[in-house]
């Protein structure tokens, strides 16, 4: 805490004269300039201050007066502090002191020397600042006296200096001779006693006595509102919050972050380090409360201010660091978070050295995050250093043995492990008795550890008592909503374990809503908010399980439902919603800017990539020697654009409604209602680890849920292992490194997809996911409408290709199934069927057709996929696709005859510009073009590849390629039917619990009703045949159907198709796949 001194000040000042021996008129001059330095430098008008203190050194040279340089390098040195320039302040007083005279009777030298050790303080620079405070005390205790009070500002330093770093035993003498200096003045000084008081207080805390601590800073935070002092009202309302976040009392400590930031604001603005300090505050007070979102975004905020007003190797740094990687890992995000903890050990252990106590929370944090990335010597290395730093007995061990414990849980070592738990226990009870802490929080994660070890070996009545007395100790402390999702869910299973299925299904319940809860609030990107829920997805998937056990298919529903595709129901919950447009105009117009910068950036960097790859004279050496600088700005380009759509979203209180607002799952007799009205069969599949399960719903009779295993002759087939179907043994199946999965092996040609080994496998997998009754039922043709609601990497199988009938002629579901659609989720499913449509005049539906765009290379292709990245397939790079201008042409036709206003663009029409211009209204839309999957980003970068407006132009909206990233800000919502007749628009990067992040994903979240999308390579000729029997199929007797028949019309197109011979095999007919309802 900085102290105002201005007696000493003045008294400095006062012997300018003789220190200057000037001129009169020199010394009048300067005496002016001073004067009106300290007039602006009181009212803070720094800037004018420093601009004052120039003209005093220019006078002060000018006359050669080294005394006078001196006083006005002193004054330079105070108005750069001010101004948060550190550095430029510590050259000014460094330079002072060179010129100022040395002598022990100089009050100015030894003011210069004070001001300097507290910069050097606040810096971290501790040996050097206390070398300086002891000079000062030295000087000032034979000028004025061993009593003097102008030694109670450098003793009470002096004093933060060694409590800073742990040196208590040095820091208590000097706080009590400051005391007693200040308490034997006449009248009291109370502004430094209050100041005393607030660092006996803080000196408490760091010893661990926090009942004394509080009311120490309560007493302190009185006396400097009797003194209507704001800085220090400020300081103490910041300290009290952190020091109850550590007492776990979060909504006291957030009032009291709350009233010191709107203080620091009014006194400073935001940009300035006090300001960040207590943004840092509150951010870490959001974080224990589980609100990560609001927590990332003053983290973040505070963190940038940190950086540039403190320097990247501040302590103060890399305590923003540790909060935010914490954050970080409060999501699952653990390789952002070890990036982060990595800088800021480097920092730490700079300023500390490697064995300081103030590494501790560090390496706490750290320790745990590479545990979680399995990275256990590294964890190993972490917590001996923290054992080392404190002493293995020490009573703040416990944290210490506790990570040694969970490593040795994780190598399945439980002897070591309980050995470790039961001490870490042990020395935590020691710590809550010696400090008198009442917080018993501390104790949750070795008492959860400890259950594990019971759990993993047996002994589950003594798991669930300990289980008890975790919940009930993070219950009691405040424990965030993650640590108690994970509590319960273990206590779950132990219950589950001993059969105690009722209060198993009640923890899994609990557990459920906490998951809900925390996923609220988690923040990042679509995809990073997703990726961070999917590490709660298996509280879902063991509800399911248990469910099944009971028998109750309504709760396994629920379940299922809650526990996938939850991003994409935020997605559709914000359709038609501008983000920007529900912020404060202010800070609208800065997210403007720096996404307009950041565009420009992008489309720059895609830009000279392109001109790089599409020069053919270059050599291949010289072209990838150019290209790579430009893929890594490309790069990092797109990963500001993602970080900043995330800051938008983290801002948008329209955003943060709508993430916070739980999804109601469609129930189970609704559903059901929904299938008897198609006269069909719904199968929802749920694919997790260690188990898998369909749950049935018939349009009559009662639904079913089925756990999916695979027998020895199955698993043969599909060179997987017998058993339970999971989530491994289905990716092996459909996609391996052998190139043998059925996915792969259906994308790869004719041939293959022909041969006996890839039937056999699609005849496996068909008696794997269709239970046997269900079989019948869809060979028999007692359903209608077969209705597929996939899960993980069963989203990019085409069921029509499974094999009903192995052989040499082989039979497909095609061939005698019913119509198949699919949805990413029951609910979705529902919600898109009951949307009322769009009114339209009467015989004016609106059809938009693109297709045959203009590419840069000359040869024509024969199927619809350029690159799997817009980076690596630039526009000059893909080639023309000649049968999809046809395809619109025969769209065109058809849709016209129908009666539809057709609007068609082709060749150098086809453009961006253009095709977003003509989008929205439209009833039906239909591309043919080459798409493009993106696997980084949740293919935020994946893209439609269209023609390019002028080619010189940087422009991310008529650079060629409709992004999935623009997609999703498309308004659709009159669109009933989009096709996307182009290679992968049904595919893209999977991610456990959301499914794919494909451009489908994108025209439905954009607001088209459904979607005919492809899961692989579309033949150019192939495909513009499908659609344009699709298209005729869908306006029987030359118009379009009242209520059309969306999944019989491209069923039927498909069976056309298969009847070609050259179009038999499934590669032609299979991609295409109807996404919604019908």
């Amino acid at each position: 805490m900085s102290y105002c001194r201005p007696f000493l000040l003045m008294l400095s000042l006062v012997v300018l004269a003789d220190l200057l021996h000037a001129s009169p008129a020199v010394a009048q001059t300067s005496d002016a300039i001073i004067d009106q330095f300290w007039e602006q430098y009181r009212a803070g008008q720094f800037d004018k201050a420093e601009q004052a203190a120039l003209q005093l050194r220019r006078l002060h040279e000018q006359n050669n007066r080294p005394a006078g340089v001196g006083v006005a390098r002193f004054l330079l040195g105070r108005a750069a502090e001010s101004q948060e320039r550190y550095d430029d302040a510590e050259q000014h007083y460094r330079a002072a002191l060179k010129i100022l005279p040395d002598a022990d009777s100089a009050p100015l030298t030894t003011e210069v020397q004070h001001v300097l050790a507290l910069l050097l303080k606040n810096q971290n620079q501790f040996a050097e600042a206390e070398q300086f405070y002891r000079s000062v005390v030295t000087r000032l205790t034979a000028k004025e006296g061993a009593n003097s009070p102008k030694l109670i500002a450098p003793l009470t330093e002096l004093a933060d200096s060694h409590m800073q770093q742990l040196q208590f035993a040095e820091s208590e003498p000097l706080l009590i001779r400051a005391r007693n200096i200040a308490e034997k003045q006449t009248p009291p000084l109370d502004y430094q006693l209050a100041a005393i008081v607030r660092t006996f207080g803080l000196l408490r805390g760091r010893q661990h006595r926090l009942s004394e601590a509080e009311s120490l800073l309560r007493d302190a935070l009185h006396r400097f509102e009797q003194l209507q002092n704001a800085n220090g009202i400020a300081v103490l309302n910041e300290d009290l919050a952190l020091l109850l976040i550590r007492q776990a009392r979060y909504r006291s400590a957030e009032d009291y972050a709350q009233r010191a930031l709107q203080l620091r604001l009014q006194q400073f603005g935001a940009e300035n380090s006090s300001v960040a300090n207590v943004q840092n505050t509150l951010g870490r007070v959001y974080a224990k409360q589980g609100r990560l979102r609001e927590a990332e975004a003053l983290l973040q905020r505070a963190l940038g201010t940190r950086l540039r007003t403190l320097g990247p190797g501040h302590a103060k740094v890399a305590t923003s660091l540790v909060d935010l990687a914490d954050v970080y890992a409060a999501q699952a995000r653990f390789a952002n978070a070890a990036q982060l903890l990595h800088r800021a050990l480097a920092i730490d252990e700079k300023v500390w050295g490697s064995d300081h106590r103030n590494l501790l929370t560090t390496l706490a944090s750290l320790g745990y995050v590479v545990l979680q990335l399995g990275q256990h010597d590294e964890a190993v290395k972490l917590a001996q250093q923290s054992l080392q730093i404190l002493g293995s007995d020490s009573s703040a061990a416990g944290p210490g043995h506790a990570a040694l414990a969970q490593i040795s849980l994780n190598r399945k070592d439980y002897a070591a492990a309980e050995r470790e738990y039961l001490r870490a226990i042990e020395l935590n009870e020691k710590f809550i008795a010696e400090t008198g802490n009442p917080f018993h929080r501390i104790s949750a994660p070795a008492l959860r550890g400890l259950a594990r070890v019971y759990q993993a070996t047996a002994r589950h009545e003594l798991a669930d008592a300990k289980f008890n007395e975790a919940i009930a100790a993070l219950e009691l402390d405040g424990g965030s909503s993650g640590e108690l999702c994970a509590a319960y869910w273990e206590r779950g299973r132990s219950n589950w374990a001993l059969g105690k299925h009722p209060s198993a299904a009640a923890d899994f319940t609990k557990a459920m809503q906490l998951a809900e809860q925390q996923r609220s609030q988690f923040s990042g990107s679509d995809s990073d908010r997703s990726q961070s829920f999917a590490n709660s997805t298996v509280v879902f998937e063991d509800m399911v399980r248990l469910q099944a056990e009971i028998g109750d298919v309504n709760a396994a529903l629920n379940a299922i439902e809650r526990g996938r595709n939850q991003s994409l129901l935020d997605q559709l919950a914000m359709q038609g919603i501008d983000l920007l447009d529900t912020l404060p105009a202010p800070q609208r117009a800065d997210f403007e800017q720096r996404l307009a910068t950041v565009q420009t950036r992008v489309a720059t960097a895609e830009q000279q990539l392109q001109d790089v790859l599409s020069v053919s004279t270059l050599a291949i050496d010289e072209r990838r020697r150019r290209s790579i600088p430009l893929h890594r700005e490309l790069t990092s380009a797109r990963s500001e654009y993602v970080s900043l759509g995330a800051a938008i979203r983290n801002a948008s209180p329209a955003y943060r409604l709508a993430v916070s607002e739980r999804h109601e799952p469609v129930v189970l007799s609704k559903l059901q209602e929904y299938v008897a009205s198609q006269k069909g069969l719904l199968l929802r599949y749920i694919v997790g680890d260690g188990t898998s399960f369909v749950l049935i719903v018939p349009a009559q009779g009662t639904p079913r849920l089925i756990e999916l295993t695979v027998d020895s002759h199955q698993a043969r087939t599909l060179e997987i292992e017998a058993g339970k179907l999971d989530e491994r043994k289905l990716a092996i199946a459909l996609q391996n490194d052998q190139k043998t999965g059925i996915l792969q092996l259906l994308r790869q040609s004719e041939y293959v997809a022909n041969e006996r080994p890839t039937t056999d496998k699609l005849f496996a997998l068909w008696q794997i996911l269709i239970p046997p009754t269900e079989r019948a039922l869809l060979m028999q043709g007692d359903v209608q409408r077969l209705l597929i609601v996939p899960d993980g990497d069963l989203t990019m199988l085409p069921w029509e290709a499974l094999v009903v009938e192995a052989g040499q002629v082989p039979q497909y579901l095609l061939d005698v199934g019913p119509p198949i659609l699919y949805c990413p989720s029951a609910t979705i499913l529902c919600n898109l069927a009951r949307r009322a449509a769009t009114p339209h005049s009467a015989g004016q539906l609106n059809v938009l057709t693109v297709g045959d765009p203009v590419y840069g290379a000359v040869a024509e292709d024969r199927g619809r996929g350029g690159s799997t990245s817009k980076q690596r397939g630039v526009v000059g790079q893909l080639s023309r696709l000649p049968y999809s201008g046809l395809e619109s042409g025969w769209v065109e036709q058809i849709m016209t005859k129908a009666g539809m206003k057709v609007s068609k663009l082709t060749g150098s029409a086809a453009s961006e510009a253009e095709i977003r211009q003509r989008l929205s209204g439209q009833h039906f839309i239909h591309f043919a073009c080459h798409g493009l999957v993106d696997p980084s980003y949740g293919n935020l970068f994946g893209a439609l590849a269209v023609t390019a407006g002028n080619s010189r132009a940087v422009n991310e909206s008529e650079d060629g390629f409709l992004t999935l990233a623009e997609i999703y800000k498309l308004d659709l919502r009159s669109a009933e039917l989009t096709i996307l007749s182009a290679c992968d628009t049904n595919a893209g990067p999977t991610q456990s619990g959301e499914g794919v992040w494909s451009l489908s994903r994108g025209f439905l979240v954009a607001g088209s009703r459904r979607v005919v999308a492809s899961n692989w390579v579309v033949d150019d000729q192939a495909g513009a045949t499908l659609i344009s029997y699709y298209s005729r199929n869908l306006t029987k007797e030359g118009k379009l159907s009242a209520t059309p028949d969306y999944a019989q019309a491209l069923h039927s197109a498909k069976r056309s198709i298969r009847k070609e011979e050259k179009w038999r095999n499934p590669f032609y007919w299979s991609s295409l796949v109807l996404v919604g309802p019908n």
